[in-house]
């Protein structure tokens, strides 16, 4: 079939949009992870190395491919200012991404407007906000290219009349779409998503053969990762019952029923997700209503006149929704925990977003069948709205972005680094031994100093003090680029103790980071031979102010003209 001329075009607005509402996560130079700055690591450090990381995620988890990923990310990143070229990677595939599921909107449904504005709308929310700010989610994003690319060769697999392409094209999309349950799962669920759009759009007799036959495929590949996972459980002899652990766990099977119909509440909210609030207070019960009426304005226009068989087939069409809304958050039930978090998101958001597109543009764009104009001026309208939908995700995201996540965090960061330069490196130039005394600010309101109007949810408002973990993450890697290295190998000995981490053996001496409630604690015993304790006070930090991300990049701009 002929593509029109301007064929590129949108998948090009779609890219440049992603491009430049993530932009605030590549204008920064420093920050790398979500909860946690990796500083064990080291040039020539092998997977092994990362210990507890390691056996958690190949064994416990069976997640090989993610631990791959976790090992080069954190390995380019040593360096804490290259962790820009990973997260610019990281909005790169988002970009891609967004082609992709316009392109897949495409073999479904011919409204090019409703697939632009959903493909880069949808990559906007909450989830994807944080898998691009933070370089190790990376992880997350190369499994959802594989759940695409299973998807698209399972479709072409049915659409192909040559039985070696269709055999060919069918078992690449089963080991695409199980490297990425090895990757990580809740990507893999993405499939829910597509095959969603798929169902709610496919009227053919073939498109709906695929649908059933990609869903049976999916769970049953779904089915053998699980098995696989007891296999090694038991060939390696992996202790299951602490930490996380890929087993089916239904020993709380009420509690997660409950779990899940808060979260259905929750994750309805879109863009502005919370995670408080009972569910009828969420939009989850007017998008249902939405939903439901334009199920039976699809019924009326495929000719169903019986009001009896059009509620029955509407009914059959929202359980089947359901049914693929539940399995897109189905490895959640078979794992032991109950926390929610953006991340969780990642295929639940986009079902229920779809879903609003898909219905406005059933119960808008088929007004006024019978006069053409009048339908022609009812579907531009509704064009409009779409794109105005997509242009206000990306625009909120880019806000999120700079005021949640980035701009706090590299606002301590570089208050950290300051106060490093001011009174460690002199002390470090003459070679002396010091103890670094950092103070964390993780207790009770301490851990929630935000400014008016700025988003402190988990896994937003991330400022850097807000875990001990990120404080001595930051010290470390500034050290390292003022170059004074603090873990060449393995040898430095970390010590964990209640609401204190200390990292003895390091060539310049030695690092404690307490918790705000342990600030006083006593540091004779790490001041042999006199050392000088250098305090580095994370509560006494500034307090990140609402658009301060822009004014210092207009500010920067400004300098540098």
């Amino acid at each position: 079939m002929k593509q029109p001329k301007n064929s590129l075009l949108i998948p090009i607005l779609i890219f440049l949009g992603l491009l430049l509402a993530f932009s605030p996560v590549f204008l920064s130079s420093n920050y790398i992870r979500q909860d946690d700055l990796m500083w064990e690591i080291w040039e020539g450090m092998k997977i092994s190395d990362f210990g507890w990381l390691y056996k958690n995620t190949v064994f416990q988890l069976v997640r090989p491919i993610c631990m791959i990923s976790f090992y080069l990310t954190d390995l380019i990143s040593i360096n804490i200012t290259d962790a820009v070229y990973v997260r610019f990677m990281a909005v790169i595939i988002l970009g891609f991404l967004g082609i992709l599921l316009y392109r897949w909107q495409l073999l479904f449904n011919s409204n090019r407007a409703l697939a632009a504005s959903f493909a880069a709308a949808s990559f906007t929310l909450p989830a994807y906000q944080v898998f691009a700010a933070t370089g190790n989610y990376s992880l997350i994003l190369t499994a959802l290219l594989m759940t695409f690319g299973a998807a698209f060769c399972w479709h072409h697999a049915y659409q192909t009349d040559q039985p070696k392409q269709k055999s060919r094209y069918y078992r690449l999309g089963c080991f695409l779409f199980f490297a990425s349950l090895l990757d990580y799962p809740l990507s893999s669920m993405y499939i829910w998503v597509l095959l969603t759009i798929s169902y709610l759009n496919g009227r053919e007799y073939l498109q709906r053969k695929f649908i059933a036959h990609a869903s049976w495929v999916s769970i049953k590949i779904m089915v053998y990762y699980y098995i696989f996972c007891r296999l090694v459980h038991l060939v390696f002899h992996v202790k299951t019952n602490n930490g996380r652990a890929a087993v089916i766990d239904l020993s709380q099977i009420g509690e997660k029923i409950k779990h899940f119909y808060d979260t259905t509440g929750w994750h309805s909210s879109l863009w502005f997700w919370k995670s408080t609030g009972p569910l009828h207070q969420t939009p989850f019960i007017l998008i249902v209503v939405v939903f439901c009426l334009a199920l039976i304005k699809t019924g009326k226009l495929n000719g169903e006149t019986c009001l009896r068989n059009n509620l029955k087939h509407a009914s059959l069409a929202l359980l089947i929704t359901f049914i693929f809304y539940s399995l897109s958050y189905s490895p959640i039930f078979a794992s032991p925990e109950l926390l929610v978090t953006f991340r969780y998101t990642i295929t639940t958001m986009p079902i229920f977003l779809y879903l609003i597109f898909w219905s406005v543009n059933v119960l808008i764009g088929t007004l006024f069948l019978n006069r053409p104009l009048l339908n022609k001026i009812i579907n531009t309208c509704n064009s409009i709205v779409f794109v105005c939908v997509a242009f206000f995700g990306l625009t909120y995201a880019n806000i999120m972005l700079a005021d949640g996540i980035v701009g706090p965090h590299t606002q301590d960061f570089d208050n950290i680094q300051k106060q490093l330069n001011e009174k460690v490196l002199p002390l470090l130039k003459q070679n002396k031994q010091i103890v670094i005394h950092a103070i964390a600010c993780d207790n009770g309101d301490e851990a929630t100093r935000f400014a008016p109007n700025i988003p402190s949810q988990f896994e937003y408002g991330m400022r850097i003090c807000q875990y001990q973990q990120q404080v001595l993450g930051a010290i470390v890697h500034s050290l390292k680029k003022m170059g004074y290295a603090s873990n060449f190998n393995r040898k430095n000995k970390l010590v964990h103790k209640e609401n204190e981490i200390i990292v003895n053996d390091i060539p310049w001496g030695t690092l404690v980071v307490t918790s705000a409630i342990n600030r006083n604690v006593d540091l004779r015993e790490y001041t042999e031979n006199n050392r000088p304790v250098i305090t580095i006070d994370t509560l006494a930090m500034p307090i990140y102010q609402r658009f301060d991300f822009y004014h210092q990049l207009i500010a920067q701009f400004k300098g540098a003209g």
